[in-house]
């Protein structure tokens, strides 16, 4: 999901443009990878105008200082996240891991296999 749809949504929610957003996306570095990358391709095919070409991921200040992957930003976040509730690493290590452990109890078996 570019970061640039999910802000889009954001706005739209928070002025009342939207009640509700549904977002839904998938990764493709894959294919650019692959494609670009791997095999020397120059684009990856796709048509003008296709509605499953997504925007540029990121513009402005992210494609300044090149924070285009979750690599780079997640990061950011974390350490924002840690920062603001004042927490030291120890501290935060322990509330991510009780947080993302919710995660893993929504899709635990019998549900996921």
């Amino acid at each position: 999901m570019p970061q640039k749809k999910l802000n889009e949504a954001c706005l739209a929610l928070e002025k009342g443009e939207a009640k509700g957003v549904l977002l839904s996306g998938s990764e493709v570095i894959h294919s650019i990878v692959t494609e670009v990358v791997k095999n020397g391709a120059e684009h990856l095919g796709w048509p003008a105008g296709s509605p499953t070409i997504p925007d540029a991921a990121f513009e402005g200040i992210e494609a300044q200082y090149k924070m285009d992957l979750p690599v780079v930003v997640y990061p950011l976040i974390e350490t924002a996240i840690r920062a603001g509730k004042g927490h030291t690493p120890e501290k935060h290590s322990k509330f991510m891991g009780e947080l993302l452990a919710k995660f893993s109890e929504v899709c635990a078996p019998p549900l996921c296999v």
